[in-house]
């Protein structure tokens, strides 16, 4: 009898670690499964990801350099128009501010539609460059359209036409660089530091 309970028990065990080892290999075979389950799909999430985040940039990219455009043809317009030299062949005073108007009327259009791919403070320089550069240029305007009808009135044209002029050659140009920097920041454009 002690001999069965040996061979019983010796079957039993042998049983037993068949059956550990064969549950083993199919936890081990079904985890690896799940795990390579798991990185196919985080692989692929990342596909997707990397590739929205690429459209993204290329379109971010797109609106910069538009908003650029706009913003160097208000800011030449700008520029033109206050400036205190008339050379010969230039458009006169009226055709400069029907440009200007046309060139502001587009920049802020893009700027206001677009203002959602820039950052807070950046959105802040690009409306400071704003202010500062036609709160001068409407005052040139309003008085320059009133100063033929006294002396008074073309005193204060001058004085608003001065101002104008003093804005675009001095705030005018440090607003820009700082909009200009972010664009590259943006960008990922490194400038060299010399």
């Amino acid at each position: 009898m002690t001999e069965e309970v040996v061979k019983f028990l010796g079957a039993t065990g042998l049983f037993l670690a068949a059956t550990a080892w064969l549950i083993r290999s199919l936890v081990t075979h079904r985890l690896s499964k799940d795990i390579e389950d798991f990185k196919t799909t985080l692989q692929h999430e990342s596909k997707i990801e990397i590739q929205q985040v690429a459209i993204l940039h290329a379109r971010r990219a797109e609106i910069i350099a538009e908003l650029y455009k706009l913003l160097v043809e208000f800011v030449g317009s700008a520029e033109s128009y206050a400036s205190l030299l008339e050379w010969n062949g230039e458009p006169d005073k009226n055709s400069k501010q029907n440009i200007l108007a046309d060139c502001a009327t587009d920049f802020r259009k893009y700027f206001v539609v677009n203002r959602i791919y820039f950052s807070k403070d950046l959105c802040a320089e690009i409306d400071k460059l704003w202010s500062e550069s036609m709160g001068p240029i409407k005052k040139y305007s309003f008085w320059r359209a009133r100063e033929e009808r006294s002396e008074k009135d073309s005193e204060r044209a001058m004085e608003a036409w001065d101002k104008a002029a003093e804005t675009m050659d001095q705030n005018v140009p440090s607003l820009l660089k700082k909009i200009e920097d972010e664009f590259r920041t943006l960008l990922g454009v490194e400038h060299a530091e010399i």
